[in-house]
């Protein structure tokens, strides 16, 4: 092909005008990104080595809350924010997902965050209620320090995939697989270690 070919192709290939793009980010999705933002910046702020204590309280298995109670106390300011961010977050990727799929929210914009929350809360008021039932409470200690540490965890993979999602294009079937294995990933893990946690203390 002769230079002159190969030039008439790239000129023809070049639109003629600009036009205008469409945004990946609305004003809400703006709001909520900035506000995941601030909430771990926060958390960080209060405790600098957060990230890393997070890192290790999803890896460990034996010994969770001996750990947890010395150096990430889950009831202190920089956790709860990260649980806060983990709704905020979870909410945010749920409302992307509904703008891909172009279902129209109004009213029903609240139930958007109210399903993290009710995940959330059914997991843990369901181990917390056989803990009860079985007497075994102490035993489920650690399965609930677990999904603790592994929502928080999730908040902030999700953060960073809305965040990626508003700097880059990305295609709407590989964002919402990425969203799904992430929450399988930890569903998947955190069950198998607390499996493990509560055998080792010999409960049938």
């Amino acid at each position: 092909m002769s230079i002159a070919a190969i030039g008439t192709v790239i000129l023809t290939t070049i639109p003629s005008e600009l036009t205008t793009r469409e945004p990946l980010l609305t004003p809400m999705v703006g709001i909520a990104l900035s506000a995941s933002f601030l909430l771990i910046s926060f958390a960080k702020l209060i405790k600098s080595d957060i990230f890393v204590s997070l890192a290790v309280s999803n890896v460990k298995i034996q010994s969770l809350q001996a750990y947890i109670r010395e150096s990430y106390p889950l009831n202190k300011g920089g956790s709860l924010l990260l649980l806060l961010n983990y709704l905020l977050s979870f909410s945010l990727i749920l409302y992307i997902i509904s703008g891909f799929q172009q279902v129209e929210l109004n009213n029903e914009l609240y139930l958007i965050g109210l399903i993290p929350l009710a995940l959330l809360a059914w997991s843990l008021g369901s181990m917390f209620v056989i803990g009860l039932i079985s007497g075994e409470r102490q035993v489920f200690a650690e399965p609930l320090a677990m999904k603790v540490v592994g929502t928080q965890l999730l908040g902030v993979v999700y953060f960073v995939l809305a965040l990626i999602l508003s700097l880059h294009s990305i295609s709407e079937m590989l964002f919402i697989s990425i969203v799904f294995w992430a929450f399988a990933v930890e569903t998947i893990v955190r069950l198998y270690k607390s499996i493990i946690a509560v055998y080792s203390r010999g409960v049938s």
